[in-house]
């Protein structure tokens, strides 16, 4: 006759089986362990992660005792490859031991091309024009570490329509500089009439492709208040200068105005601010779409938010304004989701199982996003 002495320690494996992540994108993983058929015990387990190699040392705080991996985004370096290892100890037998490697590639994020004051401002001939573009970035390095960033500028204007180089009231083409920040003399570019100026900033680094961002602007021959916007929230900035957005989240506006005035914000289409989804300041510099369970901006819609800031003058009250497109995603749309224990038998769904040990698949079938967003 023969007896087995004791049961082999159980296999190992991940979910998913290798993980690729950029920057700013928590990196998780999960251990499944297999144990062998010949035992009908399964006594608990000891978990300890470790790293292998990588670029940067992993903070130990996120390689913990449990059969989960998770690095927080912004932990691990762009363009890079870390290989982190699991061992598992059985409780009942330190001898029994298994252990595995698993490979976690951190790709490349494109650059981020922005201009500051919103995507739509309107302005006056007689003051110098600032534009700032010193906000843009590559996200693959820290904000608060240099950017080494190139900036080249280009500005149009719609002529019969055809985009035409701007060109100052003298005639000859717009003297733009390469540099983070632009600046256009007081009196140098007319007043707009049918179509805005359309400036347009490109950043550029070695090794990754360009990216713009362009800025609508609207000039005016009377002195007017400067009105500038800064988007935040939950939202993504888009390549055109939108804001994109679930319905339920949180995002606000700060208006910023060169002059001590009046400030008062409309959106379009006509959305009621005073429904209690959204929170204005009583200086009127402040907007706020308090998202959750409101369902005051209907997903697939684009909704324009003004700022204006009226100023008295001598003669006539004069009024600056900015603009900002925000975009409210569509959510996907699908079948009800199913988990069912994975059991070998297909042709019914077991919803119950043995916790840590067994293994379930939940199924979302014919799920789709229409906007892609």
């Amino acid at each position: 006759k023969v007896f087995k002495a004791s049961a082999p320690a159980p296999q190992l494996y991940f979910q998913p089986a290798s993980v690729a992540v950029t920057r700013d994108l928590m990196a998780e993983v999960r251990a499944v362990t297999v144990f062998s058929q010949c035992t009908d015990t399964k006594s608990s387990m000891l978990f300890q992660w470790t790293q292998v190699s990588g670029p940067t040392t992993i903070p130990a705080q996120y390689l913990g005792t449990i059969s989960q991996l998770r690095i927080p985004g912004g932990t691990l370096q762009a363009a890079s490859t870390y290989v982190v290892a699991l061992g598992i100890t059985m409780s009942d037998d330190l001898s029994k031991t298994s252990s595995s490697e698993m490979v976690i590639s951190v790709e490349t994020l494109p650059l981020v091309a922005r201009i500051k004051g919103g995507a739509t401002r309107r302005a006056s001939t007689r003051a110098i024009l600032t534009l700032d573009a010193s906000s843009s970035r590559d996200p693959d390095v820290s904000s608060s570490a240099a950017q080494g960033l190139s900036y080249a500028w280009a500005c149009t204007l719609a002529s019969d329509g055809a985009a035409q180089a701007c060109r100052d009231t003298s005639g000859a083409l717009l003297a733009l500089a390469s540099a983070a920040s632009l600046e256009v003399p007081a009196g140098a570019l007319s007043a707009t009439t049918d179509a805005p100026y359309e400036f347009t900033v490109t950043v550029s680094k070695p090794g990754k492709s360009p990216a713009g961002y362009t800025l609508a602007l609207t000039l005016v021959e009377q002195a007017i208040p400067n009105v500038e916007l800064t988007a935040a929230g939950d939202g993504v900035r888009q390549n055109d200068g939108s804001f994109k957005l679930n319905a339920n989240s949180v995002f606000s506006l700060t208006a910023a105005c060169s002059a001590t005035g009046t400030q008062t914000w409309s959106i379009t289409p006509a959305v009621a601010l005073a429904a209690p989804a959204f929170s204005l300041s009583a200086q009127g510099d402040l907007f706020v779409y308090l998202g959750a369970g409101s369902n005051a901006l209907v997903p697939g819609n684009s909704y324009r938010i003004t700022s204006e800031c009226a100023v008295a003058g001598d003669v006539e009250t004069v009024t600056g304004s900015a603009q900002q497109v925000v975009v409210v995603n569509s959510p996907p749309l699908g079948l009800p989701c199913e988990t069912c224990l994975i059991d070998g038998d297909d042709s019914t769904c077991v919803t119950t199982g043995e916790p840590v040990f067994d293994l379930f698949r939940i199924s979302c079938d014919n799920w789709a996003d229409s906007d892609g967003g």
